[in-house]
């Protein structure tokens, strides 16, 4: 018996299958810079346990914004790369939502402030006055028919 040697050529190939899905450790957003136009005073807000997966998307975001005081209409710019867009913020999205009541007007330049008039409140007399006021306003550019805003205190006994 002979013995031939017998000679094999053993490959090895890796490579990455298409249909594997790959996920990355950062979320992927939609890379908008925005701007506020039109507004004296205007913040883009971050909610302090904010879901890092909420704008987490090529297609939508999602950005809070307030728009503290302005004479005009604020306009909202949003960009991306060469392509920009603006539009005038509705006024149904400026109304503040109150638990207590809803404002059926905005105002865009009203500043309020409250003043305790009372220094001590005991309980034999539980009264407490507060004065509210208005500061930052240009009367001149309204007509005297526009109605002054509505007021509501509330005490709470702690």
């Amino acid at each position: 018996l002979s013995h031939s040697p017998f000679l094999s050529t053993v490959t090895e190939s890796r490579g990455i299958l298409e249909s594997i899905q790959r996920f990355s450790l950062l979320p992927t957003y939609l890379p908008v810079t925005y701007r506020i136009h039109n507004a004296d005073v205007s913040f883009f807000l971050k909610e302090a346990n904010q879901d890092i997966m909420r704008n987490s998307s090529l297609q939508s975001r999602v950005e809070s914004f307030l728009i503290y005081k302005s004479k005009r209409p604020p306009v909202l710019n949003a960009s991306y790369g060469p392509f920009s867009i603006e539009q005038v913020v509705p006024q149904d999205l400026m109304l503040s939502s109150n638990p207590f009541g809803s404002a059926s007007k905005f105002s865009f330049n009203w500043k309020l402030k409250a003043y305790i008039m009372s220094t001590r409140i005991y309980l034999s007399k539980p009264k407490v006055q507060v004065l509210f006021y208005i500061v930052g306003r240009d009367w001149d550019d309204y007509s005297t028919t526009e109605r002054l805003p509505c007021l509501r205190g509330f005490a709470f006994r702690e």
